[in-house]
């Protein structure tokens, strides 16, 4: 069991969860590997591969499928546009993956095959007063430990994994500028393929936006077509012909894809805009929730709050207005019930 300790960087939770759950069990030593430099070490991590993928796939559908579909006026615009923006995510992403975002006073310490050891029956915590018992020096006071690339970063926001790198004070506003401009490619392409896959249904008497429309329109006659088929169009697929199904099929995936992507994008990017305006890092406002949770859990462990006793009471009258009274019913006889009648004419007589 030493033997995994020393070998896998872990924080006190993970261990004490590998070595059982006790505190007792765990032996408070933790070693530390090489530091990682940036996103590019080994191993990489799996959505890179998928960052790259979508990338590519992105580039050559829009290259050579959603922009020769469009009128030849269209086609420069389209060709321009898109590339500024895809050069531009590509370099940002690159430049957020490659940069070091290690705290400068560390970055000189950073060598391979060296390691240091942190005692927990000592220290809480990595980092206490600016000192950092991993790196083995004073760092920020922003800075924190990440335990996935093994050093302290300085103004510590998060550790991402479309990255594989730490996102902080250095990298930050590349990694901005990559979220903006990833958001508006996959917006543009997400939006002009759905406009041509809308298009393969209602363009198909003026050519106004599908290219194949147009150039059938073109050499038709009036008087020989009166409304362009599906049949008679001719649709490409990296500039080769292809069925229309097969053109319909990839236009409605990219769309698909397109707006999967805006929707992620939108949701992280909106997520940093709210962090600017609160002047907070991810990391601090994932720690002030956590200490609002804590807070919370003790406060109702010791003393329930009035909310907690109007609920309390609110169920219990719930429990007792459920609770119908049962009705008993005494059965009468018929002969009974004309003695009953018999009596009261009786006395009714006398009266």
């Amino acid at each position: 069991m030493e033997l995994v300790i020393e070998a896998i960087i872990l924080d006190y939770d993970h261990l004490k969860i590998i070595l059982g759950g006790s505190e007792e069990s765990v032996t408070m030593l933790e070693s530390r590997l090489p530091s990682r430099t940036n996103g590019l070490n080994l191993p990489l991590h799996p959505l890179q591969f998928l960052v790259l993928f979508v990338l590519i796939y992105f580039g050559l559908i829009w290259n050579c499928v959603t922009v020769p579909a469009l009128p030849t006026v269209w086609q420069p615009a389209g060709y321009t546009i898109l590339a500024v923006i895809l050069i531009s995510h590509v370099i940002t992403y690159a430049v957020a993956t490659i940069i070091d975002p290690a705290d400068e006073m560390i970055s000189h310490r950073l060598v391979k095959g060296t390691s240091a050891s942190l005692d927990r029956s000592i220290h809480k915590h990595a980092i206490e007063n600016n000192f950092c018992y991993l790196c083995e020096c004073m760092v920020g006071d922003k800075s924190k430990h990440c335990s996935i690339c093994n050093k302290c970063v300085e103004v510590f926001d998060h550790h991402c994994v479309w990255l594989n790198n730490c996102v902080g004070r250095k990298n930050y506003r590349t990694f901005i500028a990559c979220l903006f401009t990833g958001l508006m490619g996959s917006i543009i392409i997400g939006s002009i393929n759905l406009m041509l896959f809308i298009a393969y249904f209602t363009d198909k008497n003026r050519g106004d936006i599908l290219q194949p429309y147009a150039e059938l329109l073109k050499t038709s006659t009036e008087s020989q077509v009166s409304t362009v088929t599906t049949g008679t169009a001719q649709f490409y697929l990296f500039f080769r012909p292809a069925p229309y199904e097969a053109f319909l099929a990839i236009v409605a995936l990219t769309t698909v894809m397109g707006f999967i992507a805006s929707g992620l994008l939108v949701h992280l990017l909106g997520f940093h805009v709210y962090l600017w305006f609160k002047k907070l890092t991810t990391y601090e406002l994932i720690i002030q929730e956590r200490e609002k949770a804590d807070l919370e859990a003790q406060r109702k462990a010791s003393n329930p709050s009035i909310q907690e006793r109007e609920e309390q009471a609110t169920t219990s009258t719930s429990c007792l207005k459920s609770v119908k009274p049962k009705r008993s019913i005494v059965p009468v006889s018929t002969t009974s019930m004309k003695e009953l009648q018999q009596k009261q004419k009786t006395e009714y007589s006398l009266v």
